[in-house]
């Protein structure tokens, strides 16, 4: 059963809570800055499976990944991020993006989070969700929450609609007023190209690179 956890009303046993289910393989459902988003431990195989049975999505397409600061982000990141990409990181997170960025060798992520040696990154403007994931071990996968095809759930009665049962933990802020996905921008070496318009636009973009 789908066990339903506000927001504003978490505390330290509520956080090892959430953390012991991520351990365990499970999936949770969690608000961003955008939309509400699904996540497993990235590196629990159990966890993987699940959540792409859940979306029925193609293997060929895979999950995002969620990280609880930028710091943190570019500490994994660091041995192929140059200074370009690391700038790039420095301004557009905390924010409403994806960045594919070249995947560390050394992390070892796993092919459903990987394609073209490349991974999707998020650090969400979101303090209270940032803080619940703080000191958990791994980063956490972020994707829309619904089957693939469907409209990303805006509320708990959607959330449950698609879910109910199938996610152990549903994270829950507020319904989503504005269905906007995060933009997706994969950041070369001394370039970005926008891979999927959302939130943020390409005007926002650079007038925060020339900030």
């Amino acid at each position: 059963m789908t066990k339903i956890i506000k927001l504003k009303e978490i505390n330290p046993e509520i956080i090892q809570l959430v953390h012991n289910h991520l351990r365990e393989g499970e999936v949770i459902a969690y608000p961003t800055d955008t939309i509400y988003g699904l996540g497993v431990n990235v590196f629990s195989p159990q966890g993987l499976h699940k959540l792409a049975i859940l979306k029925g999505r193609e293997h060929n397409k895979p999950f995002s990944i969620l990280y609880s600061s930028v710091e943190r982000l570019l500490s994994d990141f660091s041995s192929v991020l140059n200074e370009y990409q690391k700038f790039f990181v420095s301004r557009l997170l905390p924010g409403k993006v994806t960045l594919v960025l070249p995947a560390p060798p050394e992390k070892k992520f796993p092919p459903e989070v990987v394609m073209d040696n490349h991974v999707g990154v998020r650090v969400v403007a979101h303090a209270a969700l940032n803080k619940l994931f703080e000191s958990y071990e791994n980063p956490v996968t972020t994707t829309s929450v619904n089957p693939s095809g469907m409209p990303p759930a805006r509320n708990k009665g959607e959330i449950l609609g698609y879910f109910k049962n199938k996610v152990s933990l549903l994270i829950y802020d507020r319904p989503v007023r504005k269905v906007s996905v995060s933009t997706v921008i994969k950041v070369a070496k001394d370039s970005f190209h926008i891979l999927r318009e959302g939130a943020v636009s390409i005007f926002e973009i650079i007038k925060k690179l020339e900030r």
